[in-house]
């Protein structure tokens, strides 16, 4: 009876309403979700070990690179800094130990895990606003599309936020502590490492180091900017000395890319979270989010924590807009800054409406579009899968380098690290090299053809060189036809495997 006594009362003060857990309970049921929409469009489509896009392979494959001693930017080409590198070494690791594809497969499903954990921080930055304002936010991040398009698949811009969210919970600190320098300067490291990661990242870290000089004077700004510039320089030194040419890469090239047509309506509305919404009803629907936050905004500056998050998500969406290309995965860049608008708006809406009836609908209005948003996110399908089996028996056995215009046949097939201890060349951003020579006098059709021919010449350097079936199609007769040249050893579905003579 007195163990069972023992163990009611431990029951009791873990989950009982009074502590942590009683309290913020929703939290985690926001968080599963999170996870939920991230993980089942991907099971349902190409699966853990299935082919996605073009950039997770990219950094995957550099971290595993890294993993065997090649540097970036010295032994091979890299055009983002090595933050993600570094945050992928476990599942690289993992990948030394199972196969590359049960590493990628890992790092997808870490990806998925710090979707869930952003909707969790936004809910605990948002929970001093309010449970209303907690839930409102975080429930709009767990669907939100940008959020889910960068987070469902390794890509920069979910690790980016997750620095930024920490950040942003430690500066919310300030008020609570008497000293709280050490948070800022922690908080500040954080966002450093976020440049680190993806170079947009420096938008977020001048905001905070702004506000903090503004709303709380040199001290906490120089402890900031201390941490920030401490992790930078002791992440970046080790290859800046070693490869003396990773300014070019990281910032020259990808400032010199060429502008693209996207009209700033449709990036708008890409970055409101309705870039499938089109025509007469997707110009409306932008408007009325536009307006809806500009009130956000407004609402929220009337908090010093409010000015930070609207200023957070202006100074982004100027970068954006005015920025010379556009990807869909950009919009998460202000997706938790918008989320933390909305929600502290909310919050704030909800409060002071005093018809208690009203209040109810417009709550269950907001659970009703969430949960479609939810339910057409579970719906959907990501990826396709990958035949690694068959494509891996035509390769095994195979003598030299494996070549091929797509990482992701490296990865999938296990084939990265034979590569590599074999003296093969490693590439592992085959679309990079078009962007490499940016800056410079060449026209775009000269640097095109010197692409081109740059990439022919790297898959001829091999013993098989694996096609997408359809990229032949897309080089200069001259060039497709030495492809075409090449005896075929087989295929398997899109995948095209060559001997170049």
């Amino acid at each position: 009876m007195r163990a069972a006594g023992v163990s009611t009362r431990v029951r009791s003060g873990l989950v009982g309403s009074g502590t942590w857990l009683g309290r913020h309970w929703p939290m985690l049921v926001i968080a599963g979700l999170a996870f939920a929409v991230r993980l089942v469009p991907v099971l349902r489509g190409g699966g853990l070990t299935g082919r996605g896009n073009y950039d997770p392979f990219v950094y995957y494959g550099a971290a595993a690179a890294l993993s065997t001693g090649k540097l970036p930017y010295r032994d091979f080409l890299l055009l983002h800094p090595p933050g993600v590198l570094l945050a992928l070494f476990p599942f690289t690791e993992l990948g030394e130990l199972a196969g590359d594809p049960i590493g990628m497969a890992g790092a997808r499903l870490a990806w998925m895990a710090m979707g869930a954990v952003n909707a969790a921080l936004i809910y605990l930055i948002l929970y001093r606003r309010g449970r209303t304002a907690a839930l409102v936010g975080a429930g709009l991040y767990a669907g939100w599309y940008p959020a889910w398009y960068v987070e469902h698949d390794v890509r920069l811009e979910g690790l980016a936020t997750l620095l930024l969210l920490i950040a942003l919970l430690l500066l919310g600190r300030i008020g609570a502590r008497r000293e709280p320098l050490g948070w800022v300067v922690l908080a500040g490291a954080l966002l450093g490492y976020g440049a680190l990661v993806k170079l947009w990242g420096l938008v977020p870290l001048a905001v905070v180091l702004v506000w903090l000089l503004v709303s709380h004077g040199v001290r906490l700004a120089a402890g900031a900017l201390a941490g920030a510039a401490g992790v930078i320089g002791l992440v970046m030194t080790p290859f800046a000395i070693a490869a003396p040419n990773w300014l070019q890469l990281i910032v020259f090239a990808q400032l010199g890319r060429p502008r693209d047509d996207d009209d700033w309506q449709f990036r708008l509305r890409s970055l409101l979270g309705m870039a499938p919404v089109t025509g007469t009803v997707g110009t409306i629907a932008m408007v009325v989010a536009a307006l809806l936050t500009v009130a956000a905004i407004v609402v929220a500056c009337r908090t010093p924590t409010g000015r930070l998050h609207a200023a957070l998500a202006v100074a982004g969406t100027a970068v954006l807009l005015a920025g010379p290309l556009w990807y869909p995965h950009y919009a998460a860049f202000v997706a938790a800054p918008l989320c933390l608008l909305y929600g502290n708006a909310a919050g704030v809406f909800l409060r002071r409406m005093t018809v208690r009836w009203l209040r109810v609908m417009v709550a269950a209005g907001f659970a009703a579009v969430l949960l479609a948003g939810v339910l057409a996110l579970l719906g959907s399908t990501t990826g396709t899968r990958f035949p690694a089996a068959r494509l891996t028996a035509l390769l095994d056995g195979r003598p030299g380098c494996v070549t091929t215009d797509r990482t992701a046949v490296l990865v999938l097939t296990n084939t990265l690290r034979r590569n590599i201890a074999r003296g093969c060349p490693v590439v592992v951003d085959s679309l990079g090299y078009r962007f490499a020579g940016q800056g410079t006098d060449a026209s775009p059709a000269a640097t095109r053809h010197r692409y081109q021919r740059e990439l022919v010449d790297y898959l001829a350097s091999g013993h098989s060189a694996v096609l997408v079936s359809r990229s032949p199609k897309s080089f200069e007769p001259e060039l497709r036809a030495r492809i075409e040249s090449w005896p075929v050893i087989g295929g398997v579905g899109r995948y095209q495997v060559r001997e170049p003579s």
